[in-house]
């Protein structure tokens, strides 16, 4: 009796390829190779507008130092989020769209909140303020816009054209109970008094009584188009210097006169911390996280575990604001 073993019969010996299905299988390899890179992040955008290559490592190193400086050192943790993060920009750039430094920032804030990782998050958020206020640019010109003038004139700014006038801002509840008080506020004279009831007690900086605290209508608006004009020189928006002057005073005719106003967040923020939260409304890059991202980023307190309400809760230094119009809650 002789025995034949079948084990050739379920495990057969890997056949030699044809020149012809070698050549196909180079074919897929290198397809795939070309998909992958046709789809991969390869640019980015700077806040100069310049582009450059976008490097994981240097992702990848923000990402460790933020969990380091949270307590948290596992580096294969740190590897998986840059891939979580790396993923979701592919997906939604897939290498044709050139993604901005602000856009690639959303996007890893989004990440670590979506794992729970929200304290990293913030960390994340701080160290790239940091990097900011230490790359602070000088003025740049030559690239810019014009400016023409339509409501100033050259070497007369808008403040000496009007006629200031010092009141008080009371404002009481229904039963006449004064809530709020500020008095000898220098405002135009052609203001009335509920704009200056309500820019006073909602938009001042600063807590009533304290060196801190606005008592003028110029310190507000000043702080505010200096501030935004501040930013345009830094970052080449004009062509002259002569231009950004323009473009300050016309911006600080407009808003002194009522004629346009900014929305809360601008009040709240601008001039007061860097880089400062200026909208009420966020773009929603991603489905999850993005109201715990709102709310870390300054818009407002949308939520929070307290049974009762503080009353008159500071500002934060950090860019949010606490007591602001319950529209923006």
């Amino acid at each position: 009796m002789f025995l034949v073993s079948t084990k050739h019969l379920f495990n057969p010996l890997p056949m030699p390829q044809s020149p012809l299905q070698e050549t196909l299988t180079q074919d897929v390899s290198v397809s795939k190779a070309v998909y992958d890179f046709m789809i991969s992040l390869k640019r980015v955008q700077k806040r100069s507008g310049a582009e450059e290559d976008f490097l994981t490592e240097k992702l990848h190193n923000s990402i460790v130092k933020a969990m380091v400086a949270s307590g948290m050192k596992n580096a294969p943790q740190a590897d998986q989020i840059s891939s979580w993060v790396i993923s979701r920009l592919v997906r939604t750039y897939d290498g044709h769209t050139v993604p901005t430094s602000q856009d690639i920032r959303d996007v890893v804030m989004a990440t670590l909140i979506d794992r729970n990782l929200a304290h990293v998050a913030k960390r994340y958020s701080g160290y790239r303020q940091q990097l900011l206020l230490i790359h602070k640019k000088e003025d740049h010109y030559g690239n810019g816009i014009t400016v023409p003038r339509f409501f100033t004139k050259a070497g007369v700014h808008p403040y000496d054209t009007i006629t200031w006038e010092k009141r008080d801002a009371v404002i009481a509840n229904a039963d006449g109970k004064v809530v709020f008080e500020q008095k000898d506020v220098e405002v135009p004279n052609f203001w009335t008094q509920t704009a200056v009831n309500i820019v006073v007690s909602k938009y001042f900086r600063g807590k009533v009584g304290t060196s801190e605290r606005e008592t003028s209508a110029r310190q507000l608006i000043s702080r505010v188009a200096d501030t935004i004009s501040g930013w345009g020189r830094h970052d080449g928006y004009f062509q002259t210097q002569e231009d950004a002057d323009t473009f300050q005073m016309e911006l600080t005719h407009i808003l002194i006169h009522q004629m346009a106003a900014f929305n809360s967040p601008v009040w709240f923020n601008v001039g007061i911390v860097e880089p400062p939260q200026c909208s009420a409304c966020f773009r929603g890059i991603e489905r999850q996280g993005v109201g715990t991202r709102v709310v870390h980023e300054g818009v407002g307190r949308v939520c929070g575990r307290d049974q009762v309400r503080r009353q008159d809760p500071p500002r934060g230094e950090d860019g949010h604001f606490e007591r602001g119009s319950s529209g923006h809650r």
